[in-house]
Protein backbone atom coordinates (compact mmCIF):
# COMPACT_ATOMS: atom_id res chain seq x y z
CA UNK A 1 0.00 0.00 0.00
CA UNK A 2 2.74 2.28 0.36
CA UNK A 3 3.96 1.50 -3.09
CA UNK A 4 2.94 5.13 -4.17
CA UNK A 5 5.72 7.48 -4.08
CA UNK A 6 7.84 4.95 -6.00
CA UNK A 7 5.36 5.19 -9.11
CA UNK A 8 4.69 8.67 -9.26
CA UNK A 9 7.54 9.29 -12.08
CA UNK A 10 6.38 6.71 -14.17
CA UNK A 11 2.71 7.94 -13.97
CA UNK A 12 3.28 10.86 -15.13
CA UNK A 13 5.53 10.30 -17.91
CA UNK A 14 2.80 7.73 -18.65
CA UNK A 15 -0.15 10.16 -18.89
CA UNK A 16 0.13 13.45 -20.94
CA UNK A 17 0.82 16.83 -19.12
CA UNK A 18 -0.89 17.07 -16.08
CA UNK A 19 -2.71 20.29 -15.34
CA UNK A 20 -4.13 19.21 -12.20
CA UNK A 21 -8.11 19.78 -11.64
CA UNK A 22 -8.65 23.24 -13.25
CA UNK A 23 -11.17 24.49 -16.02
CA UNK A 24 -8.71 23.03 -18.67
CA UNK A 25 -11.44 23.68 -20.97
CA UNK A 26 -12.55 27.31 -19.99
CA UNK A 27 -9.21 27.92 -22.09
CA UNK A 28 -10.00 26.10 -25.05
CA UNK A 29 -13.48 26.25 -25.98
CA UNK A 30 -16.07 28.96 -26.35
CA UNK A 31 -18.98 29.21 -23.74
CA UNK A 32 -19.48 31.43 -20.44
CA UNK A 33 -16.74 29.88 -17.84
CA UNK A 34 -17.94 28.70 -14.62
CA UNK A 35 -15.90 28.11 -11.30
CA UNK A 36 -15.65 24.08 -11.70
CA UNK A 37 -13.42 23.08 -8.92
CA UNK A 38 -14.44 23.34 -5.24
CA UNK A 39 -12.25 22.62 -2.05
CA UNK A 40 -15.19 21.76 0.46
CA UNK A 41 -14.20 21.36 4.62
CA UNK A 42 -17.10 20.65 6.70
CA UNK A 43 -15.06 18.05 9.16
CA UNK A 44 -13.83 19.35 12.82
CA UNK A 45 -12.11 15.80 13.22
CA UNK A 46 -9.74 16.07 11.16
CA UNK A 47 -10.91 14.96 7.16
CA UNK A 48 -9.10 17.69 5.34
CA UNK A 49 -10.86 19.44 2.31
CA UNK A 50 -12.55 17.70 -0.45
CA UNK A 51 -12.09 18.40 -3.76
CA UNK A 52 -15.43 18.95 -6.13
CA UNK A 53 -15.60 18.99 -9.50
CA UNK A 54 -18.27 20.24 -12.06
CA UNK A 55 -18.97 19.83 -15.30
CA UNK A 56 -18.18 22.95 -17.41
CA UNK A 57 -21.81 23.14 -18.80
CA UNK A 58 -22.74 22.86 -14.59
CA UNK A 59 -25.83 25.50 -15.25
CA UNK A 60 -27.07 23.63 -18.39
CA UNK A 61 -28.68 20.91 -16.53
CA UNK A 62 -31.06 20.71 -13.23
CA UNK A 63 -29.36 17.53 -11.97
CA UNK A 64 -26.19 15.67 -12.44
CA UNK A 65 -24.87 12.07 -11.57
CA UNK A 66 -22.15 12.31 -8.75
CA UNK A 67 -18.56 10.37 -8.74
CA UNK A 68 -16.98 9.85 -5.36
CA UNK A 69 -13.25 8.69 -6.16
CA UNK A 70 -11.61 7.53 -2.82
CA UNK A 71 -7.90 7.11 -2.76
CA UNK A 72 -6.13 4.40 -0.81
CA UNK A 73 -4.05 3.87 2.22
CA UNK A 74 -1.58 6.67 2.57
CA UNK A 75 -2.75 8.28 -0.56
CA UNK A 76 -4.50 11.84 -1.17
CA UNK A 77 -6.34 13.82 -3.12
CA UNK A 78 -3.49 14.03 -6.30
CA UNK A 79 -2.46 10.64 -6.34
CA UNK A 80 -5.95 9.40 -6.88
CA UNK A 81 -6.55 11.93 -9.33
CA UNK A 82 -3.23 11.00 -11.25
CA UNK A 83 -4.06 7.42 -10.80
CA UNK A 84 -7.41 6.97 -11.87
CA UNK A 85 -8.40 10.26 -14.26
CA UNK A 86 -11.72 9.87 -14.18
CA UNK A 87 -12.56 13.45 -14.30
CA UNK A 88 -11.51 13.71 -17.52
CA UNK A 89 -14.80 11.90 -18.72
CA UNK A 90 -16.59 14.40 -16.48
CA UNK A 91 -17.36 16.27 -19.40
CA UNK A 92 -17.59 13.57 -21.86
CA UNK A 93 -20.14 11.37 -19.99
CA UNK A 94 -21.67 14.71 -17.99
CA UNK A 95 -20.91 13.90 -14.13
CA UNK A 96 -20.04 15.82 -10.99
CA UNK A 97 -16.70 14.22 -9.22
CA UNK A 98 -16.03 14.36 -5.45
CA UNK A 99 -12.46 13.63 -4.76
CA UNK A 100 -11.95 13.44 -0.87
CA UNK A 101 -9.35 12.85 1.40
CA UNK A 102 -9.00 10.47 4.26
CA UNK A 103 -8.12 11.74 7.77
CA UNK A 104 -4.04 10.73 9.13
CA UNK A 105 -2.90 8.46 11.58
CA UNK A 106 -0.66 9.09 13.98
CA UNK A 107 2.20 7.43 12.02
CA UNK A 108 1.50 10.21 9.04
CA UNK A 109 -0.57 8.18 7.06
CA UNK A 110 -4.08 8.86 5.59
CA UNK A 111 -6.71 6.44 5.87
CA UNK A 112 -10.15 5.47 6.07
CA UNK A 113 -11.66 3.38 8.24
CA UNK A 114 -12.79 0.68 5.90
CA UNK A 115 -13.93 -2.72 8.27
CA UNK A 116 -11.57 -4.59 10.41
CA UNK A 117 -8.74 -5.05 7.64
CA UNK A 118 -8.65 -1.97 6.50
CA UNK A 119 -7.20 0.68 7.84
CA UNK A 120 -7.70 2.32 11.22
CA UNK A 121 -4.96 0.35 12.44
CA UNK A 122 -4.78 2.31 15.67
CA UNK A 123 -8.55 2.14 16.16
CA UNK A 124 -9.77 5.42 16.60
CA UNK A 125 -12.76 4.03 15.46
CA UNK A 126 -13.73 7.34 12.96
CA UNK A 127 -17.00 7.35 11.56
CA UNK A 128 -16.05 7.82 7.90
CA UNK A 129 -19.51 6.59 6.48
CA UNK A 130 -21.07 8.74 8.47
CA UNK A 131 -18.19 11.72 7.70
CA UNK A 132 -19.61 10.72 3.77
CA UNK A 133 -23.03 11.30 4.36
CA UNK A 134 -22.65 14.48 6.01
CA UNK A 135 -20.50 15.77 2.89
CA UNK A 136 -23.02 14.23 0.54
CA UNK A 137 -25.67 15.60 2.09
CA UNK A 138 -23.98 19.50 2.40
CA UNK A 139 -23.23 19.64 -1.45
CA UNK A 140 -26.51 18.38 -2.13
CA UNK A 141 -28.05 21.17 -0.20
CA UNK A 142 -25.41 23.93 -0.78
CA UNK A 143 -26.86 27.10 -3.70
CA UNK A 144 -23.45 26.45 -5.10
CA UNK A 145 -23.59 23.32 -5.99
CA UNK A 146 -26.94 21.82 -5.24
CA UNK A 147 -27.47 20.09 -8.66
CA UNK A 148 -26.54 16.50 -7.35
CA UNK A 149 -28.96 13.60 -8.65
CA UNK A 150 -29.46 11.91 -5.28
CA UNK A 151 -30.47 8.82 -7.36
CA UNK A 152 -27.34 8.50 -8.96
CA UNK A 153 -24.31 8.50 -6.52
CA UNK A 154 -21.51 6.20 -7.52
CA UNK A 155 -18.29 5.38 -5.70
CA UNK A 156 -15.05 3.92 -6.80
CA UNK A 157 -12.45 3.50 -4.54
CA UNK A 158 -8.49 1.63 -4.79
CA UNK A 159 -7.07 -0.36 -2.20
CA UNK A 160 -8.53 0.84 1.30
CA UNK A 161 -11.06 2.89 -0.42
CA UNK A 162 -12.47 -0.13 -2.48
CA UNK A 163 -12.81 -1.46 1.12
CA UNK A 164 -14.33 2.07 2.66
CA UNK A 165 -16.64 1.92 -0.24
CA UNK A 166 -18.04 -1.44 0.08
CA UNK A 167 -18.73 -0.28 3.56
CA UNK A 168 -20.06 2.66 2.59
CA UNK A 169 -22.96 0.70 0.53
CA UNK A 170 -23.61 -1.29 3.73
CA UNK A 171 -23.54 1.44 6.17
CA UNK A 172 -25.84 3.89 3.78
CA UNK A 173 -27.63 1.92 0.97
CA UNK A 174 -29.43 5.36 -0.21
CA UNK A 175 -26.51 7.28 -0.61
CA UNK A 176 -25.26 4.32 -2.72
CA UNK A 177 -26.25 3.74 -6.49
CA UNK A 178 -23.22 1.72 -7.81
CA UNK A 179 -19.35 1.06 -6.62
CA UNK A 180 -16.49 -0.02 -8.46
CA UNK A 181 -13.26 -1.25 -6.87
CA UNK A 182 -9.49 -1.62 -7.35
CA UNK A 183 -7.68 -4.03 -5.30
CA UNK A 184 -9.88 -4.30 -2.64
CA UNK A 185 -11.79 -6.66 -0.94
CA UNK A 186 -14.51 -7.86 2.26
CA UNK A 187 -13.65 -8.72 5.87
CA UNK A 188 -12.40 -12.20 6.16
CA UNK A 189 -12.96 -12.03 10.49
CA UNK A 190 -14.88 -9.79 12.54
CA UNK A 191 -14.00 -7.09 14.93
CA UNK A 192 -13.49 -10.88 17.71
CA UNK A 193 -11.38 -12.49 15.10
CA UNK A 194 -14.00 -14.47 13.92
CA UNK A 195 -14.40 -15.65 10.72
CA UNK A 196 -17.30 -14.24 8.92
CA UNK A 197 -19.21 -17.03 7.73
CA UNK A 198 -22.93 -14.44 6.49
CA UNK A 199 -22.37 -14.92 3.12
CA UNK A 200 -24.26 -11.63 2.71
CA UNK A 201 -22.06 -8.37 3.13
CA UNK A 202 -25.37 -6.23 3.38
CA UNK A 203 -28.18 -7.93 4.62
CA UNK A 204 -30.62 -5.01 5.09
CA UNK A 205 -29.95 -3.38 1.53
CA UNK A 206 -31.25 -4.00 -1.54
CA UNK A 207 -29.05 -4.90 -4.84
CA UNK A 208 -26.48 -2.84 -5.34
CA UNK A 209 -24.33 -2.86 -9.32
CA UNK A 210 -20.81 -3.92 -8.48
CA UNK A 211 -17.40 -3.40 -10.58
CA UNK A 212 -14.78 -5.40 -8.90
CA UNK A 213 -11.18 -4.82 -10.25
CA UNK A 214 -8.40 -6.68 -9.16
CA UNK A 215 -4.06 -7.97 -10.46
CA UNK A 216 -3.74 -11.85 -10.18
CA UNK A 217 0.06 -10.19 -8.73
CA UNK A 218 -1.43 -7.57 -6.43
CA UNK A 219 0.66 -8.38 -3.26
CA UNK A 220 -0.83 -5.78 -1.11
CA UNK A 221 -4.54 -7.22 -1.16
CA UNK A 222 -3.92 -10.28 -2.86
CA UNK A 223 -6.25 -11.68 -5.44
CA UNK A 224 -6.65 -15.10 -3.45
CA UNK A 225 -7.36 -13.57 0.09
CA UNK A 226 -4.83 -13.81 3.15
CA UNK A 227 -5.76 -14.58 6.53
CA UNK A 228 -3.56 -12.97 8.81
CA UNK A 229 -4.06 -15.25 11.96
CA UNK A 230 -2.63 -15.77 14.50
CA UNK A 231 -0.07 -12.78 14.52
CA UNK A 232 -3.48 -10.84 13.65
CA UNK A 233 -7.26 -10.90 14.14
CA UNK A 234 -8.09 -9.74 10.73
CA UNK A 235 -7.74 -10.89 7.10
CA UNK A 236 -9.57 -10.61 3.91
CA UNK A 237 -11.44 -12.82 1.57
CA UNK A 238 -10.13 -13.41 -2.28
CA UNK A 239 -11.48 -11.31 -5.68
CA UNK A 240 -13.29 -13.87 -6.24
CA UNK A 241 -14.94 -14.91 -2.72
CA UNK A 242 -15.99 -11.12 -2.46
CA UNK A 243 -17.49 -10.99 -5.52
CA UNK A 244 -19.21 -14.45 -4.67
CA UNK A 245 -20.74 -12.69 -1.82
CA UNK A 246 -22.00 -9.90 -3.83
CA UNK A 247 -23.66 -12.37 -6.16
CA UNK A 248 -25.51 -13.74 -3.36
CA UNK A 249 -26.45 -10.21 -2.34
CA UNK A 250 -28.02 -9.25 -5.57
CA UNK A 251 -29.48 -12.77 -5.67
CA UNK A 252 -27.59 -13.30 -9.75
CA UNK A 253 -26.88 -16.61 -11.29
CA UNK A 254 -23.51 -17.46 -10.61
CA UNK A 255 -22.86 -18.43 -14.25
CA UNK A 256 -21.72 -15.48 -15.97
CA UNK A 257 -20.51 -14.50 -19.56
CA UNK A 258 -16.34 -13.87 -20.14
CA UNK A 259 -14.16 -12.13 -22.54
CA UNK A 260 -10.65 -10.57 -22.68
CA UNK A 261 -9.94 -7.33 -23.04
CA UNK A 262 -6.73 -5.18 -22.45
CA UNK A 263 -6.99 -3.10 -19.49
CA UNK A 264 -3.56 -2.28 -17.98
CA UNK A 265 -1.41 0.46 -19.86
CA UNK A 266 1.78 -1.51 -19.52
CA UNK A 267 0.69 -5.30 -19.83
CA UNK A 268 0.79 -6.40 -23.46
CA UNK A 269 -2.43 -8.14 -25.15
CA UNK A 270 -5.83 -9.07 -23.85
CA UNK A 271 -4.74 -9.73 -20.28
CA UNK A 272 -7.87 -8.91 -18.41
CA UNK A 273 -10.69 -11.44 -18.35
CA UNK A 274 -13.94 -9.30 -17.62
CA UNK A 275 -16.99 -12.01 -15.87
CA UNK A 276 -20.36 -10.36 -16.24
CA UNK A 277 -23.38 -11.47 -14.42
CA UNK A 278 -26.19 -10.12 -15.11
CA UNK A 279 -29.23 -11.86 -14.10
CA UNK A 280 -29.79 -10.26 -10.90
CA UNK A 281 -32.68 -8.67 -8.77
CA UNK A 282 -33.60 -5.40 -10.24
CA UNK A 283 -30.90 -5.79 -12.86
CA UNK A 284 -27.96 -5.40 -10.80
CA UNK A 285 -25.00 -6.57 -13.00
CA UNK A 286 -22.05 -7.84 -11.26
CA UNK A 287 -18.81 -7.77 -12.93
CA UNK A 288 -15.53 -9.15 -12.16
CA UNK A 289 -12.21 -7.68 -13.65
CA UNK A 290 -9.50 -9.94 -13.12
CA UNK A 291 -5.77 -8.37 -14.30
CA UNK A 292 -3.31 -11.11 -15.27
CA UNK A 293 -0.07 -9.49 -13.93
CA UNK A 294 -1.94 -6.74 -12.69
CA UNK A 295 -0.21 -4.89 -9.81
CA UNK A 296 -1.61 -3.10 -6.56
CA UNK A 297 -0.92 0.33 -8.38
CA UNK A 298 -2.24 -0.79 -11.67
CA UNK A 299 -2.38 2.15 -14.28
CA UNK A 300 -5.78 1.39 -16.64
CA UNK A 301 -6.94 2.47 -19.84
CA UNK A 302 -8.96 5.54 -20.13
CA UNK A 303 -11.81 3.59 -21.88
CA UNK A 304 -11.33 1.04 -19.26
CA UNK A 305 -12.69 3.51 -16.56
CA UNK A 306 -15.00 4.99 -19.81
CA UNK A 307 -16.20 1.58 -19.55
CA UNK A 308 -16.81 1.36 -15.71
CA UNK A 309 -17.95 4.83 -15.59
CA UNK A 310 -20.80 3.78 -18.24
CA UNK A 311 -22.01 0.91 -16.50
CA UNK A 312 -22.21 3.20 -13.45
CA UNK A 313 -24.38 6.01 -15.48
CA UNK A 314 -27.13 3.12 -16.66
CA UNK A 315 -28.31 3.03 -12.98
CA UNK A 316 -30.61 4.79 -10.54
CA UNK A 317 -32.67 4.52 -7.94
CA UNK A 318 -34.67 6.06 -5.30
CA UNK A 319 -33.79 9.50 -3.68
CA UNK A 320 -31.83 9.82 -0.61
CA UNK A 321 -34.37 9.72 1.89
Amino acid sequence: MKAWATIVAFLLIALNAYAGPSDYYSKHHRFKAIKTTHYIKISKDGHPKALLELPRRYKEREKWPLVVNIHGYTGNIFLQYILTRLSNYKDILGFMILTPQGRTDRDGNTFWNGGNFCCDFYETGVDDTLYMKNLIDYIASHPDFNRVDTRRIYYFGHSNGGFFAYKMACAYPNYVTAVGTLGASLDLRDENGEIIVEQDPCPQASAIPIFHIHGTKDKSIPYAGKDYMPEYDFGHIGARQAVERWLYHNRCDMQGDQKKTNASLFIWGKETRVETFSNCENQATVKLATVRRGRHIELLRYRFYKKMLKFFLKYQKSSIE
